[in-house]
């Protein structure tokens, strides 16, 4: 999977070496989805909450969340669409889904690219959930223990 990392799409990123940013802690890529991965989270929570209680005066009010990160992106505008396209999958945000879609195919970016970040977050989201199992059975042994 290539990323793009700069004006030209085609001096991408390789996974690899997106996985190797993310190791080290450097790297715009590395920023675009922590910056996707905060607001999005930070939307849905909201979201989630002013649906659930289904008071319509909620949903007319502006929700005055933080979003300014979005139009500044510290890296290249399609590895945040990108990246934003991941958290949305993950987070079953429909509608999110076709925009951000929309964003990365009109950034230059192709269908594949759009596949392949699909792919990785599921295999990240996944193993994230077996990691949240495993630390829930280890606290729940350690409480049972005298």
């Amino acid at each position: 999977m290539q990323l793009a990392t700069g004006s030209s799409h085609a001096e991408g990123l390789s996974a690899s070496r997106v996985l190797s940013a993310s190791a080290s802690g450097r790297g715009a890529v590395l920023d675009a989805a922590r910056s996707a991965a905060a607001l999005w989270t930070m939307t849905d929570a909201h979201d989630r909450v002013r649906q659930r209680v289904g008071v319509t005066a909620y949903a007319q009010m502006a929700p005055r969340l933080r979003m300014s990160r979005m139009a500044h992106t510290a890296g290249c505008k399609v590895d945040f669409e990108l990246c934003s396209h991941a958290v949305s999958a993950v987070d079953d945000r429909e509608l999110r889904v076709q925009v951000h879609e929309r964003a990365v195919l009109h950034g230059g970016l192709g269908g594949t690219h759009v596949h392949e970040v699909v792919r990785i977050a599921a295999v990240v989201a996944a193993a994230a959930s077996v990691r949240t199992a495993s630390r829930t059975r280890s606290l729940t042994a350690t409480e049972a223990s005298p």
